[in-house]
């Protein structure tokens, strides 16, 4: 068995250990991917055409993918999260230490889909941009 499905086996089981239903619906989990994957592009400063060369496939499809149109195939899954040096727990949007309160995890679902707030985050907490 691969790396990246024995991650995947681990992280369903995971997921069904702690009875997570409410994120396990397949409209989650593609809104998931297609939130995290702008964020992760827009931090690494990679645009989508970049990494459909990376991966081999046409800019239409990781386009669909953001547009939440459909999903990557878990192979697929495993060449975005080490392109851009992300686990895929990243990816799907879970941190499997859920120590983060609801509030928190709203804050940063907010930051990161709005530019505007993350550049007021980044004034705040006197953060340089990289």
């Amino acid at each position: 068995m691969s790396t990246i499905k024995f991650k995947y086996v681990e992280l369903l089981a995971y997921l069904m250990y702690n009875n997570i239903e409410s994120w396990c619906s397949m409209g989650k989990i593609k809104d998931n991917i297609a939130v995290n994957l702008v964020f992760f592009l827009k931090e690494r400063n990679m645009t989508q055409k970049e990494l459909a060369e990376k991966l081999d496939v046409a800019r239409s499809s990781v386009t669909n993918w953001i547009k939440n149109n459909n999903l990557p195939d878990i192979d697929v899954l495993q060449q975005i999260c080490e392109i851009l040096n992300i686990t895929l727990a990243d990816l799907l949007g879970i941190d499997l230490n859920d120590s983060y309160t609801e509030i928190e995890k709203k804050i940063i679902m907010q930051y990161r889909n709005k530019p505007e707030l993350q550049e007021a985050v980044r004034v705040l907490l006197d953060i340089k941009n990289k």
